[in-house]
């Protein structure tokens, strides 16, 4: 075995400096009752060992007086440090293009209320981000996983049915994919979905899962739409609808969309 990275020495250390610290607020909090009925004196000793248990802690993990202050007022009150807070940043999320063979499957499906009246769409782009086939379906009422489950059926069905080989499927819906990827248990409103997905996915051909933010999937977000808003059951389209076709282009051209991210 390899030894340590440094990072990992000066996190376990700071980690054993909370525990020990908070351990010494502990004892001192304890006996505090002790400590004031001793009057005066009691209070400057109590004052005392705080104010050294602080400067000890200041010192040690190198931090602001402030935020030591907090921290440690948090440890007295809730026995334990504070969760790390995420750092959050703008990040720009764009649409990434396959590599040639390969061809893009973008989904996705939502319901107006969980459960509530549901659409389903996607298209399917080549390497060049060229519109190649599209489709929306109005579900009915269902929840937004089953409605997101729908739309890769329906997208792999279509793939599958123009003879392409090597796909990427692209959605913004992370437990839809551990439900398809993962030994997950599929409730029964999911199952039936699930089984046919995964069933579509075995077949004699190469379908890649990718997880893309919102940003990335907007094309498919408004075929979506179109699948709530319409009465018709289902719809396979040849070419873009009109609203589409500028968002296609910008896309295609590799323009981003800011988004906040957390940084782990």
């Amino acid at each position: 075995m390899g030894r340590p990275s440094s990072k990992t020495l000066i996190s376990h250390s700071k980690e054993l400096i909370v525990q020990d610290v908070t351990e010494k607020l502990k004892l001192l909090f304890m006996h505090s009752a002790i400590v004031f009925g001793l009057g005066l004196f009691g209070l400057v000793f109590y004052l005392l060992g705080v104010l050294l248990i602080f400067s000890h802690y200041q010192y040690m993990i190198g931090v602001s007086r402030t935020y030591a202050i907090k921290h440690l007022l948090f440890m007295l009150f809730h026995g334990h440090p504070p969760r790390p807070i995420h750092t959050r940043t703008q990040q720009l999320i764009h649409w990434l293009p396959s590599p040639d063979p390969w061809l893009t499957l973008n989904t996705d499906g939502s319901s107006l209320g969980n459960p509530g009246y549901a659409g389903a769409g996607g298209l399917i782009r080549n390497s060049m981000g060229v519109w190649l086939k599209g489709f929306y379906r109005h579900i009915g009422r269902t929840t937004s996983v089953c409605a997101e489950l729908w739309a890769i059926r329906d997208g792999l069905q279509l793939a599958w049915s123009m003879g392409y080989c090597h796909v990427i499927l692209q959605l913004d819906a992370q437990i839809v994919i551990s439900l398809l990827t993962q030994q997950m248990a599929s409730t029964p409103w999911h199952l039936t979905l699930v089984t046919d997905c995964k069933s579509l996915l075995q077949r004699d051909w190469q379908v890649q899962i990718q997880h893309v933010y919102r940003e990335a999937n907007k094309c498919a977000d408004l075929l979506e739409k179109y699948g709530t808003s319409q009465a018709t059951n289902f719809v396979i389209l040849n070419e873009p609808p009109s609203d589409l076709v500028a968002i296609l282009l910008w896309v295609a051209l590799g323009m981003a969309t800011p988004r906040l991210c957390n940084l782990h």
